[in-house]
């Protein structure tokens, strides 16, 4: 039965697997490789081998030594596969349900390989096509010819062999392989950055020579073998130098992408800079390299500087915008443009009188950062206060100079000088401020009315009048 679900297999190589010298073993080292839905099997599968003729009607060998009508053997041979891969030696009695391979089986002009797979899950199917043995088989039926009589030319048989160029994906699952047929090939160790590879016992033509990268891409290149020729120096170059940035201009040469997304055209690096970063220098070689958010220098985009105005300490770059960081002394940027810098002087700007927005009031200046108030004559300052010297009383011919009331008086501030004003019925009878109006004009005998006015002998003074 034919399968159902999507199974891809190739075979790999043929070999004879050599015992003893001069003596020609009864098995068939087979390599091949099957995916399922498109995908590199892994794990343990079970497998039917027949050797059948070229209508799949008869079979000459199966593995179990079951059935001869080109059917599915009733027994299975276990297998690890890897990758996709497997190996099993056809014939090899020491695996269970393997029989030998008679010489006789290569008698027959044509012999094919017939191979079932179950992964366990879908049921066996039969894989398609049929692989042809070509010369390996038949080596079963010449071990008397003699030692190195029989080479490549008379087995029909060539050589490819070459290196993977620029290989940047995991070695160890990269290989090569002809297209069309079951040639492949793993490659070697790395050599100046190339993998080397052999693909042997190739028959003559013209093929596909590709390389499979692990990462799934393919890359090719066209070579013609003859019969007995070695075909050498084939090179498949996974990289495309025009435009590849990890391979630019020269295998291995890898574009910056340091802040930004790197580009490779015709050969040479260039670089998309991510949003706030440019590449200011011009070397591609360190990619984006400034901050045009926050560079003086470049600040919004390469080139534009960030330099100070007037009254200007230190400037900023925000978001790619110039701005200020600091003014000189007794200075501030209170409108908050850039390009005019420190504009207001905050120790006499009577609008910003010791920092932005602090006004002065009205008839007030600003003097070394604060307000004070403005005087017009006679008035003059004092502790910020327009007084009059010439009438204040806590300011009486000078600053700060306080007339004091004295007993039964009201200090007064005349022409600069202090004195009082007594209340009624007193007075300063002896000219002395100090002690006020120390004197009753209502009851004092001596000054019975006014300072100076006595009574005489015998008399009182009663509410200012002489009795």
């Amino acid at each position: 039965m034919r399968a159902r679900y999507p199974i891809v297999a190739a075979a790999v190589v043929f070999a004879l697997v050599s015992i003893l010298h001069a003596q020609v073993p009864q098995v068939i080292n087979y390599q091949g490789r099957v995916a399922v839905g498109g995908v590199n099997f892994n794990g343990t599968g079970t497998f039917n081998f027949a050797l059948v003729n070229a209508a799949g009607t008869a079979s000459y060998w199966t593995n179990d030594g079951t059935h001869s009508d080109g059917t599915q053997p009733s027994s299975s041979v276990s297998l690890s596969v890897n990758n996709g891969l497997y190996s099993v030696l056809l014939g090899d009695t020491t695996v269970p349900n393997m029989t030998a391979i008679p010489a006789s089986v290569f008698t027959n002009s044509s012999v094919w390989l017939r191979v079932w797979f179950n992964d366990g899950t879908h049921g066996a199917q039969l894989l398609s096509p049929d692989q042809r043995i070509a010369s390996v088989g038949y080596a079963i039926v010449a071990g008397s010819v003699p030692n190195g009589a029989i080479g490549l030319a008379q087995l029909g048989l060539g050589t490819i062999g070459g290196q993977v160029v620029c290989n940047g994906t995991d070695p160890t699952h990269t290989y090569v392989y002809l297209r069309g047929t079951s040639a492949l090939a793993y490659v070697g160790n790395a050599n100046a950055g190339n993998y080397p590879f052999q693909l042997t016992l190739v028959p003559p033509g013209t093929y596909t020579v590709v390389a499979h990268l692990s990462n799934g891409s393919e890359f090719t290149t066209q070579v013609t073998v003859a019969a007995g020729q070695s075909v050498a120096n084939v090179s498949i170059t996974t990289a495309t130098f025009a435009t590849d940035p990890n391979n630019c201009g020269a295998c291995g040469n890898v574009c910056s992408s340091a802040n930004g997304t790197a580009g490779c055209t015709s050969g040479n690096c260039g670089i998309t800079c991510n949003t706030g970063y440019g590449n200011c220098d011009g070397n591609i070689a360190n990619g984006c390299e400034t901050n045009v958010l926050t560079s003086v220098a470049n600040c919004g985009s390469c080139g534009t500087v960030c330099s100070p105005g007037a009254n200007v300490s230190t400037v900023a770059c925000s978001g790619g915008a110039c701005g200020i960081a600091s003014c000189n002394p007794g200075y501030a940027d209170c409108d908050h443009l850039f390009a005019n810098g420190c504009e207001a002087n905050i120790l006499t700007n009577a609008n910003n009188c010791g920092g932005c927005g602090i006004n002065c009031q009205t008839g007030q200046v600003c003097t070394n950062g604060s307000c004070v108030n403005v005087c017009s004559s006679p008035l003059v300052m004092c502790a910020s206060v327009c007084v009059n010297e010439q009438t204040d009383t806590n300011n009486c011919g000078g600053c700060g100079v306080v007339c004091s009331t004295g007993a039964n008086a009201t200090a007064t501030c005349t022409s600069g000088a202090c004195g009082i004003t007594c209340n009624t019925g007193f007075g300063n009878c002896d000219q002395n401020p100090n002690n006020g109006c120390e004197v009753s004009l209502l009851t004092s005998a001596s000054n019975c009315g006014s300072c100076g006015h006595a009574c005489a002998q015998g008399h009182t003074c009663s509410a200012g009048v002489c009795n």
